[in-house]
């Protein structure tokens, strides 16, 4: 690393922030790189470059943030200190634009609203189970309730030919299904006075 006889890069505080990031484990070979070379010897400009790079495990260096600038001045202590003004501002500015972007990504990801879960082919089978002991249920369900308005119907229907074509027969099964009626609250009577006669309970 090339730097100016003010050490700049203490000013900025790089060396400092370097050094933090080299002491966390998966950045001890990340590194602030800065250079500035004069383009010829008899002109005032000055080829200058900076960024960040880092060391892979094959010993090549990969550069994750690289820049070229050129600075115009008369002398290498002026240049490279211009020069490095400049990298330094651009390289603190970088690497906050990028955190920031960053950041704001990540907030988005936290405020947008959750997508439906993905369902397992298990899940999926389940659900069609679950689908169709629903259509059998109510497929019974309409069928009884089908049967028992025709049944009631066809009674009804009969009930009433009967008793339009032949008057007494209906009135002897009214007749047959009133008594059946009386003699079952006759039964249910006589049971009852003779439990409370008795004074037998219900669970004996």
């Amino acid at each position: 690393m090339v730097t100016s006889p003010i050490n700049p890069m203490r000013y900025w505080k790089l060396e400092e922030i370097q050094s933090m990031l080299n002491r966390i484990e998966g950045y001890e070979k990340v590194i602030i790189e800065f250079q500035c070379q004069q383009s010829d010897s008899w002109t005032t400009k000055w080829n200058c470059s900076y960024g960040i790079r880092e060391q892979l495990v094959n010993g090549s260096w990969n550069w994750l943030l690289k820049y070229k600038f050129v600075i115009e001045e008369k002398t290498e202590v002026g240049a490279k200190n211009l020069a490095w003004q400049e990298a330094s501002e651009r390289l603190v500015i970088d690497i906050w634009r990028t955190s920031i972007n960053s950041f704001r990504k990540q907030q988005r990801e936290l405020n947008k609203p959750k997508a439906p879960t993905t369902l397992t082919e298990q899940d999926l089978k389940i659900i069609d189970e679950i689908n169709e002991i629903k259509n059998n249920i109510q497929t019974k369900t309409w069928w009884t309730k089908t049967k028992l308005w025709i049944v009631s119907s066809t009674f009804f229907i009969t009930f009433l030919t009967l008793a339009y074509f032949y008057p007494m027969v209906a009135l002897a099964i009214c007749g047959l299904a009133l008594g059946a009626v009386f003699l079952y609250l006759l039964v249910w009577l006589g049971t009852i006075l003779l439990k409370e006669a008795l004074e037998l309970d219900d669970d004996e």
